[in-house]
């Protein structure tokens, strides 16, 4: 199998910083509405470091270093570096323990992006374990699942995601990827057709099924 951690829209995996991931986190570990919930996140995907640091340093006056380290790491590309950068932050003591579940999210990204899809799954999981309502977190841990060629595993979690993130090309192109291995392609072009109807930056659902293709 080709490496094959393709990025849609430049934004996979996602939250790809330390400020982003926690902010997610928190925003729909509070009580609000649906609808907000969404939208929170949505900005909260495009937030930096520097807004995380203005709209929560006061909860969180120390960000440990490691994790920041980390970031730099992932956007250098570097993704050994980020997964031991991710490790040493978990450890430190600066580390909040309501934000660990981010950290764990951020860990997992790393290794998807090295291609270490089993380990990612396992700290999917564990974000899962801690934060029931983490959609992203659903929606890699299928993708993983997807990558290992496991759909059977990773369509719940797809079918979850989309319940919790409905509409949301990314997510519905996951799910395609499910449907395609599984010979349901009439589904995965349903999903992949609906996708470009919402973002016509996304690819068709005839260049997105030949990429399925290439992939394996």
């Amino acid at each position: 199998m080709k490496h094959a951690l393709l990025f849609i829209g430049g934004n996979r995996p996602y939250l790809a910083n330390y400020g982003t991931a926690v902010a997610e986190h928190r925003s729909h570990a509070q009580p609000m509405p649906a609808k907000l919930l969404t939208l929170v996140i949505y900005a909260l995907i495009f937030a930096t470091i520097t807004a995380f640091l203005v709209s929560f340093g006061k909860e969180s006056p120390s960000v440990p270093e490691a994790c920041l380290a980390g970031d730099q790491a992932i956007q250098a590309g570097n993704y050994d570096q980020a997964v031991d950068n991710y490790l040493d932050c978990l450890d430190s003591e600066d580390l909040a323990e309501r934000d660990v579940p981010a950290v764990y999210y951020l860990l997992a990204n790393a290794y998807s992006a090295l291609g270490n899809h089993r380990q990612a799954i396992e700290d999917y999981s564990v974000v899962l374990d801690l934060d029931p309502d983490n959609a992203w977190a659903y929606n890699n841990r299928c993708w993983a699942y997807a990558l290992l060629q496991q759909p059977q595993k990773a369509l719940p979690d797809c079918d979850e995601a989309l319940r919790r993130l409905p509409d949301r090309p990314a997510v519905l192109d996951s799910r395609a990827l499910v449907y395609w291995q599984l010979g349901e392609t009439g589904k995965a072009r349903d999903d992949l057709t609906r996708a470009h109807s919402i973002d016509s930056s996304v690819p068709t659902a005839e260049t997105r099924l030949k990429e399925f293709g290439e992939m394996f």
